[in-house]
């Protein structure tokens, strides 16, 4: 008996489910016919009932009528709600109904009519609101919630029907619309949170060179007017305040490109797999000219569809890097497929600390070793930045045998 129940109730579960997935047209047409179905039921019951009153009045009236004119039992014919026709043998009349059982047929005819009507417009009615209810309601109270709070930017729910109708295919497109939103919104939140992050690192970067210009303007003006500094002391001071301008120039510089990195826009060529490999070796060659260099390339396509400008603005900007912290050696392993385009840059340095390794993509980040004065703690972030545009990782990690190791893997 269990079994019976949950078979019934899982052959329910597919019927609700397959009508839930009819599409809006058919499901009109069914509830059409359910309607007619219905409102067919609804005529023959009715006007079977009504038959059955109004032939017993008749009937009622006819059979007093013939007890007390005949003796034998004559032949009748019920004509209409006016009259009706006895024959008995040769005789035969046409005989009226009184009028209190005339306009009784009357009254119980029309209100066959009548009731049939009111029953047939509570079917539709029924019907109607039956397809609201199943097909309508749920959705749009689904839509019109999901629009409020969208309204009210609150990104953080899922919309989910389960029919496949055309209001599913709504609901799904409302879905992808939420989940773009909120993942816009998540993208310009943590641009904002950047830009804060950023501007707070260039603020705390100037307070350096603006405090030097201006202890060295002051000393300048304290001392140049009465002739208490010697010339060379002067001349001495104003080379600092001229080093410290063009660092903030740099400074500047460097800003203003971040802003501009934001704007950049990926541009696909077709590109020859050798002739690229051959200018980053060429390239690698230059700028490795004081230390030792091993290129290794793993190629298996001949040409690759990708932004070559911008990769090759990566590479030399991370290879730059690595001759920056290397000592005496760099290795390079270039690698592409058909799938993807990769190199990786190894030094022998020092490698990166635990706080490198969570850090060195921030913007202005520069770690504990002042190498160069003039190093600003924007290389790693402008590629990171860039990676991020090309849809690729930047991986930054340790080699086992020293050094840092800094791999871009773009996909193609």
């Amino acid at each position: 008996m269990g079994k019976m129940i949950a078979s019934v109730k899982k052959l329910i579960a597919k019927c609700v489910k397959f009508i839930g997935g009819l599409s809006f047209k058919t499901s009109f047409v069914l509830y059409i016919v359910e309607f007619l179905a219905l409102s067919a039921l609804i005529f023959y019951f009715t006007f079977d009932l009504i038959g059955m009153v109004h032939e017993n009045i008749a009937n009622n009236y006819i059979d007093k009528y013939v007890l007390e004119n005949y003796d034998s039992e004559p032949y009748i014919a019920w004509l209409s709600n006016s009259l009706f026709y006895v024959e008995n043998g040769d005789a035969f009349e046409y005989v009226a109904f009184s009028t209190r059982v005339r306009n009784g047929l009357i009254a119980v005819e029309t209100s066959g009519y009548v009731l049939s009507t009111i029953f047939v417009i509570i079917t539709l009615i029924s019907s109607s609101m039956n397809f609201y209810r199943n097909k309508v309601k749920k959705p749009f109270e689904i839509l019109q919630a999901s629009a409020d709070k969208i309204a009210n930017n609150e990104l953080d729910f899922v919309i989910q029907y389960d029919n496949t109708d055309e209001f599913g295919k709504l609901c799904g497109a409302f879905e992808k619309m939420r989940s773009s939103l909120e993942a816009n919104n998540s993208i310009m939140w943590q641009q904002m949170e950047d830009r804060k992050k950023l501007n707070s690192a260039f603020s705390h970067d100037l307070r350096t060179p603006l405090t030097v210009l201006k202890g060295q303007t002051e000393l300048l003006i304290k001392f140049v007017p009465d002739e208490k500094i010697s010339k060379e002391k002067a001349i001495e001071s104003l080379k600092t305040m001229k080093n410290h301008i063009s660092r903030l120039e740099n400074y500047v510089y460097a800003m203003n490109k971040l802003q501009k990195l934001e704007d950049v826009g990926i541009v696909g060529k077709k590109v020859n797999v050798a002739s690229f490999q051959n200018m980053m070796q060429d390239s690698a060659k230059i700028l490795c000219a004081d230390l030792s260099l091993n290129f290794v390339e793993i190629v298996t396509v001949e040409e690759l569809v990708f932004d070559s400008e911008i990769f090759m603005e990566i590479y030399e900007n991370i290879l730059t890097n690595a001759i920056r912290y290397g000592k005496e050696n760099i290795e390079i392993i270039f690698e592409a497929d058909e799938n993807e385009i990769k190199f990786s840059v190894k030094d022998d340095g020092v490698g990166f600390s635990h706080e490198d390794l969570n850090c060195a993509t921030n913007p202005f980040y520069r770690g504990n070793c002042n190498i160069n004065d003039d190093h600003f703690g924007l290389g790693l972030n402008i590629c990171s930045v860039l990676v991020k545009k090309l849809g690729g990782k930047l991986n930054l990690a340790n080699n086992i045998e020293g050094g840092a190791i800094v791999t871009v893997a773009i996909s193609v």
